[in-house]
């Protein structure tokens, strides 16, 4: 896949690498992280919010959010914000974009990873 955003049918759109760490680097772009918060104090982008999506507290804490805010997700490899990315567009969240790469690659491409 390449670095560009990519539009999926389901409402979110997926970016690479590249793309993802551009979209963050906007101060207006929220940053959720949605992995545990273990993984998350193991290391995390700089800014980013934790909310774990296996939590049972996911949709209450999801629903707290801002709606026509832009946020962008991520994970360890790519699969569980996907999930949360279509969970949120299914509440109606405007502007999700899923990173496809998990934490190890976007910190290979240059993120900044800080540990809580």
């Amino acid at each position: 896949m390449s670095n560009n955003v990519h539009a999926s049918q389901v409402g979110y759109s997926n970016a690479g690498p590249s793309a993802f760490l551009t979209l963050v680097s906007d101060e207006d772009v929220v940053i959720l992280d949605v992995r545990t918060p273990a993984e998350f104090d193991g290391g995390h982008l700089q800014g980013a919010l934790n909310i774990d999506v296996q939590d049972p507290a996911f949709a209450s804490r999801i629903s707290r959010l801002n709606t026509d805010d832009s946020f962008a997700l991520y994970c360890r490899a790519g699969r569980r914000s996907e999930v949360a990315a279509a969970f949120m567009v299914s509440q109606g969240f405007n502007a999700v974009t899923n990173s496809t790469s998990g934490i190890a690659e976007l910190g290979s491409a240059g993120a900044v990873i800080v540990t809580s």
